[in-house]
Order: structure tokens, then C-alpha cells, then sequence
């Protein structure tokens, strides 16, 4: 809730229809083994994330946000820096 998706109206936890097919979609996801997510913390709590699925060898980035306060320091960015590497690694593309 601290998204900057908030601000702007886009969020999920702004609609639960948006919320319960998200929901949905990503328990439908884990269970062919699809879902794939990161997650960046600062001090035990989400900084930013990215919400995606992984079909074979491609990941979809479906959704992504970060916690407003922390703007500044790029928060998503800096995920990204992290996973797509590791995404490559593991030959995904």
C-alpha cells in the first residue's frame, strides 16, 4: 500500500476483482510451477518486486512496483539489476 501505484489508482489492493484474479491467477500459476517472483528487502520488509511466470525457458514480467517512500534509490531498479542476471544464468530468456 505504500506503492506508488497507490497514488496513482493502478494498484491491485485498490479493486478486488483485480486483487481476487491476481489471486487466482497466481495459485492457477504455482500449481503448473509457472509462478516466479522476486522480491527486494530493506531491513525485513519489501522494498520493490517483481511479479512474473516462467513458461519454459521465457519469463513474462507481468507486475512490478516498489515502495514509495524509497524512490530515491531506485528500489525497482535495483531488483532488476539483480534478477534479470540471474534469470540469464539459469538460461531464461
Amino acid at each position: 500500500r505504500e506503492s506508488w501505484k497507490e497514488q496513482s489508482g493502478t494498484s491491485i489492493t485498490l479493486s478486488e476483482i483485480q486483487q481476487a484474479f491476481y489471486r487466482g491467477f497466481a495459485e492457477g500459476a504455482a500449481r503448473r510451477g509457472w509462478l516466479r517472483g522476486h522480491v527486494l528487502l530493506l531491513d525485513d520488509a519489501p522494498a520493490a518486486y517483481i511479479f512474473g511466470v516462467q513458461i519454459g525457458p521465457v519469463f513474462h514480467d507481468l507486475k512490478e512496483s516498489y515502495r514509495l517512500p524509497l524512490s530515491d534509490f531506485s528500489p525497482g531498479h535495483v531488483l532488476k539489476t539483480f534478477a534479470f542476471p540471474c534469470l540469464f544464468e539459469e538460461g531464461v530468456t
